[in-house]
């Protein structure tokens, strides 16, 4: 059953190398934009991809997100709205 709770810690635990910043990120925090992550892919990343990699979209948008989900967030989870696209491509991983 879906839930507003799970944490990023709890989907993803273990299986990448997650920075710390997002480990307490919830569902509820990704889509009312308040997760602290960026707007949006780079330019290039949302229309081009890498053009060496022979994966779909779906894949490769989910090996970006594991990329970005390496960095710190932009701002302190559920404290500052800041609208996000990445919001929704994070949930949907």
């Amino acid at each position: 059953m879906l839930s507003w709770d799970p944490k990023i810690s709890d989907v993803f635990q273990g299986l990448y190398n997650i920075d710390k910043s997002w480990l307490n990120v919830t569902l509820k925090q990704k889509l009312p934009h308040t997760s602290g992550a960026e707007p949006n892919f780079s330019l290039y990343t949302s229309l081009f991809g890498k053009p060496d990699r022979k994966e779909s979209i779906v894949e490769f948008r989910k090996s970006e997100v594991l990329d970005m989900l390496e960095d710190p967030t932009k701002n302190e989870p559920g404290k500052v709205f800041s609208y996000s696209n990445l919001g929704y491509i994070i949930a949907a991983s």
